[in-house]
């Protein structure tokens, strides 16, 4: 976790009116019976990096058992250059030599904090991350509006708060904070 968080004030964060991104993750590596699977999840970019390219953000499970990895940014799949995931949560930084749009800041958590979390778990929405509202009741926990919940492909995604600041990081089975 201290890499991580090192990375990401190495980067700077970006201003507070940055828009609301997230790219799509793609992950393939081999299975026990010798087949290859494929993987979908969710990243945001949150710098630049010195030598060219951008550092992402995901959760690290969805990179187990990976060989290779990809993300989509408009329509172009640009290959994952290196990563690093964090010992104690489900985090990782990925980087990739594509410039993308400018980076999500951080903001501040909080129980009754309304949130949106982007992500790829729809497949309807055209290709493009859904933000999907809810609020954050418990220091790990969100409920959504309506009873939706996250779904596979979200992982790794953003929840932001209605002025676009970071605030978690949908994981496999909690909000990372």
């Amino acid at each position: 976790m201290r890499i991580l968080v090192a990375l990401l004030v190495l980067c700077g964060m970006a201003a507070a009116d940055s828009p609301k991104v997230a790219y799509r993750l793609k992950t393939q590596g081999p299975t026990p019976d010798g087949r290859t699977f494929t993987s979908w999840a969710t990243c945001f970019p949150v710098g630049s990096i010195k030598e060219g390219g951008t550092l992402l953000v995901g959760a690290a499970h969805t990179l187990e058992g990976a060989d290779r990895a990809q993300v989509q940014i408009g329509g172009t799949w640009h290959a994952v250059r290196r990563i690093w995931t964090a010992d104690t949560a489900d985090l990782a930084a990925i980087e990739i030599d594509a410039e993308t749009e400018a980076a999500l800041p951080l903001g501040e958590s909080a129980v009754g904090l309304t949130v949106e979390l982007l992500g790829y778990g729809s497949e309807y929405n055209g290709g493009k991350a859904e933000a999907l509202r809810g609020r954050l009741i418990g220091p790990d926990t969100m409920r959504g509006k309506d009873g939706w919940h996250a779904i596979h492909g979200d992982s790794g995604g953003p929840a932001v708060d209605l002025a676009g600041r970071v605030v978690g990081v949908c994981s496999e089975v909690h909000w990372i904070k």
